[in-house]
């Protein structure tokens, strides 16, 4: 029988970790939807939110979002990273309206026709910025965050194409706009908020749940037997 030698890698310990200490915080009017859910499956199940309300996020879930993203583990505890919390609606959709102006045409790229969420459709974006070289500790602090507003009860999405405007050629302006430090640059950003349980996800297969691969071609298992 295979043996799982995730369970003794450092992937394993980490995830471990990013659960229990979430469930610990996991306490909102949206707890009933998320902290009841079984831990264990919590990334399993996970999927990606493509349909936001636009229900605030409270002050108090939003703390416990971006105090899961500092506690995420990082190299010598550098920490090399920093949040901006975005509400503010106008400078989302500039950054949306920049990101279509770049945009090259999507003609005859087969992709999807349907509307995805984007930067301005979240009533939370986090932008998560870090020094040059760091970008996977990064990626631990955003996926830290994700798994906390699960928790929480919240959907969550990932993006990276918004960095492409952030570190361009307004990226000063941005810096000063955001608060992001002088030696770091955008990263990703996470939106956050309640999933719009009225959308159709099912309309096409690229806006649909994806199909993610079998473990048995992912995977490959090192043991002792």
């Amino acid at each position: 029988m295979k043996k799982v030698i995730m369970k003794k890698g450092v992937c394993g310990s980490i995830l471990m970790v990013l659960i229990l200490s979430s469930l610990s915080s996991a306490c909102s009017k949206h707890a009933d939807n998320g902290s009841g859910k079984n831990a264990a499956t919590l990334l399993i199940d996970a999927r990606t939110t493509q349909y936001f309300t636009q229900e605030r996020v409270p002050e108090a879930d939003m703390e416990h979002i971006l105090q899961a993203g500092i506690n995420a583990p990082s190299a010598m505890n550098q920490q090399p990273w920093h949040f901006t919390a975005v509400t503010n609606r106008e400078i989302l959709q500039q950054i949306s309206d920049e990101m279509s102006a770049n945009r090259p045409a999507q003609a005859d790229r087969g992709e999807s026709t349907v509307k995805k969420a984007g930067i301005a459709d979240a009533p939370l974006a986090i932008i998560i910025s870090c020094q040059e070289g760091s970008e996977f500790d990064a990626g631990l602090a955003c996926q830290n965050m994700l798994a906390e507003a699960k928790l929480l009860g919240y959907g969550g999405k990932i993006l990276s194409s918004p960095t492409i405007v952030l570190n361009g050629d307004k990226k000063a302006e941005y810096r000063s706009l955001l608060g992001i430090p002088e030696d770091q640059s955008a990263a990703a950003v996470l939106l956050v908020g309640s999933e719009d349980r009225s959308a159709d996800e099912t309309m096409d297969g690229v806006t649909g749940p994806s199909v993610r691969s079998n473990a048995a071609d992912m995977v490959t298992y090192v043991t002792s037997e």
